[in-house]
């Protein structure tokens, strides 16, 4: 199910700033997702793509996908929290819900950046994220709940914890 994805988990973030030395730390426990608990956060999933696709997206049609990597931003409010939205997302969804269920059914999961937080956090990271070098917004993708141009941005090669660090902060 999740083979080979790494996870790094922040301290928990005030203001979009982490106050615990701007550390992101690896998870060592295999498997990490069964150890998480259910509280409340926000995450990035590392996605890897191994051949362009064209992939139907619910309302926003058939989408082509040729980037090699990308970087989805997500809440988890409810109930489960990061834990239950983590797991679902790890597995490819029999009945997609979200635009993200539709993409997993094409890409790989490689690693996954959270944090436990009361704050919505995703469309700061998502617009903060578009700052890194090649990244390239999908339009309308995973925001259809807020006023964030996208919440899946494109890029050219993986991003490193270390580039996380530029958008937690």
């Amino acid at each position: 199910m999740a083979a080979g994805v790494r996870a790094y988990f922040t301290c928990s973030v005030s203001g979009g700033r982490c106050d615990l030395g701007d550390t992101l730390r690896p998870v060592s426990r295999k498997p990490w997702y069964y150890d998480l608990d259910s509280r409340q956060g926000t995450y990035a999933l590392v996605l890897e793509l191994r051949s362009p696709a064209d992939v139907p997206v619910g309302c926003l049609g058939r989408l082509h996908f040729e980037s090699p990597y990308y970087l989805y931003f997500g809440s988890a409010f409810g109930p489960g929290g990061l834990k239950a939205r983590i797991r679902h997302h790890l597995r490819s969804a029999q009945r997609p819900h979200w635009h993200i269920d539709y993409l997993r059914q094409a890409v790989q999961v490689v690693d996954v950046w959270y944090t436990f937080d009361r704050d919505h956090l995703e469309c700061f990271w998502s617009c903060t994220a578009a700052s890194l070098r090649g990244a390239a917004p999908i339009p309308r993708f995973g925001s259809s709940d807020c006023r964030c141009a996208t919440h899946l941005l494109a890029l050219g090669k993986r991003p490193s914890h270390l580039d996380a660090l530029s958008f937690i902060q």
